[in-house]
């Protein structure tokens, strides 16, 4: 019986010293056959591309949004393209952009390396464009603190509401030209700097109305071949083919003077963009306006201008307002980058990869807006709260806009000012015929209408005397 147990014993202590060596060869064993099932997962489905190219002679030169939707449309809303040796994943559901870029923002904060925006341009240290690192928390941080606390707002109501009465008496002055009044909107600098711009022609503001123009009609972000093959940045500019280097240095140079307060808070057009939006929603639909105004009239009458706490009071304003953001979203797409292999609905994602995010797309989701090319504020009254354009417009993750709610706010406080106090119509030619402006769009990274002609008259002399008095 001792002889037994002495045996019993010793292969005890033999199991016991082989026991480590086991648990490690189970563990690597286990993550080989991790990493092997990942590798061997399916790509999303997507065109099929050339040897070496890919899918790069199949993107137009502009307008990327609606082939991306078209994708999206024939492969589904995760598809997967290859320009040249780069894997992209075009996404075009909100709900798949929340899954990775939110409860994934570990792998999907990055943006990709964009030679011709952030070398070339000289944007490398922008916010929109910096690389996920200490430096990006730090600034986001920076805008955080100032901008993207809702409780914080309240303090900046009152320069916003003063911009706001800017506008007006710019419109009323020169109604002609109401988006360079947007554009003199610049309560940013003030937060920040400390500078007010008092005139069309402050020099701080015309410096950066042209770096901002040039960057928003650069193209979008990983057009340019030199993004994908990065030692074109030192070509020869005397050489054929160099277009590319000499429209870069321009922008370089404009951008320049932005480096230094206080242009530098100045980064983008969203704001501008989105009040021209309004202009030409609101020419081509009278009705809408006129309904807009008199809710305004109910709650407000003419003794003054509208406040964020009148906000709850004007639900259809509330409803014109997100279907501007909706019908033309003044961002069409924005990007991220993986850093690690991942899986998403039994698809494999590979590290690298470029995430474009179809923001376009998600506004004109056929299943939750019904004839989405129809500018229609109704379909938002009722409607649940996912359907707000609010959730997915300002981007996702770690990468969303830190200013939205500032924004949206002086958003909202300018175009309820504008419906109460002006009427906005058609312009007339020679002959005294209205002119129906074109729903035609500048592509690029933001977008705006192009320029149309239009006619701003203020409601009555009332109005004129509650905007200069």
């Amino acid at each position: 019986m001792l002889r037994v147990w002495h045996q019993w014993e010793a292969r005890f202590e033999l199991c016991v010293s082989y026991f480590p060596s086991c648990m490690a060869l189970a563990l690597c064993l286990a993550v080989w056959c991790a990493r092997t099932l990942k590798t061997t997962l399916p790509l999303p489905p997507g065109p099929r591309g050339l040897p070496i190219i890919g899918n790069a002679l199949q993107l137009p030169n502009d307008y990327h949004e609606y082939e991306f939707s078209e994708w999206s449309d024939q492969y589904g809303d995760i598809a997967f393209v290859k320009f040249f040796r780069t894997p992209a994943i075009i996404i075009g559901s909100a709900q798949i952009a929340k899954d990775l870029m939110e409860k994934r923002s570990n792998i999907y904060s990055d943006r990709p390396n964009l030679v011709y925006i952030r070398e070339m341009l000289g944007y490398k240290y922008e916010l929109p464009f910096i690389r996920y690192g200490p430096r990006f928390r730090q600034i986001r941080k920076w805008f955080h603190d100032v901008f993207e606390v809702k409780a914080a707002l309240h303090k900046y109501e009152p320069l916003q509401r003063r911009e706001a009465l800017v506008v007006l008496d710019n419109l009323l002055e020169k109604p002609e030209g109401y988006v360079a009044h947007f554009n003199r909107s610049s309560i940013i600098l003030e937060v920040i700097y400390g500078h007010r711009v008092t005139s069309d022609n402050d020099r701080f503001m015309l410096r950066a109305r042209e770096a901002i123009y040039a960057l928003s009609h650069a193209g979008s972000p990983g057009s340019h071949v030199v993004d994908f093959f990065p030692f074109l940045r030192y070509y020869p500019e005397w050489l054929p083919g160099a277009g590319f280097k000499h429209t870069a240095k321009k922008i370089h140079d404009m951008r320049a003077v932005m480096m230094d307060p206080p242009h530098r808070s100045v980064k983008s057009q969203v704001v501008t963009n989105t009040m021209t939006t309004f202009m030409l929603a609101m020419v081509l639909h009278p009705d809408v306006l006129r309904k807009a105004q008199d809710e305004i009239d109910r709650v407000l009458g003419s003794r003054r201008l509208p406040r964020l706490d009148d906000r709850p009071s004007l639900p259809y304003l509330e409803c014109v307002i997100k279907e501007v953001y909706r019908w033309r979203p003044a961002v069409p797409m924005t990007i991220h980058a993986s850093t690690r292999d991942d899986e998403y609905e039994g698809y494999r994602i590979p590290s690298g990869s470029t995430l474009v995010v179809n923001i376009w797309r998600m506004s004109q989701d056929r299943n939750m807006y019904p004839s989405p090319e129809k500018f229609n504020p109704e379909r938002f009254v009722g409607a649940p709260d996912d359907h707000d354009p609010r959730h997915y417009m300002f981007g996702f993750g770690r990468r969303i806009c830190p200013g939205q709610y500032f924004a949206d706010s002086s958003v909202f406080l300018v175009l309820a000012s504008l419906t109460a106090t002006m009427d906005i119509s058609k312009a007339r030619d020679e002959s005294g015929r209205p002119i129906t402006p074109p729903v035609e769009f500048i592509s690029g990274i933001s977008t705006q209408p192009k320029p149309f002609r239009c006619t701003i008259t203020p409601r009555s002399k009332q109005v004129v005397d509650l905007i200069r008095g």
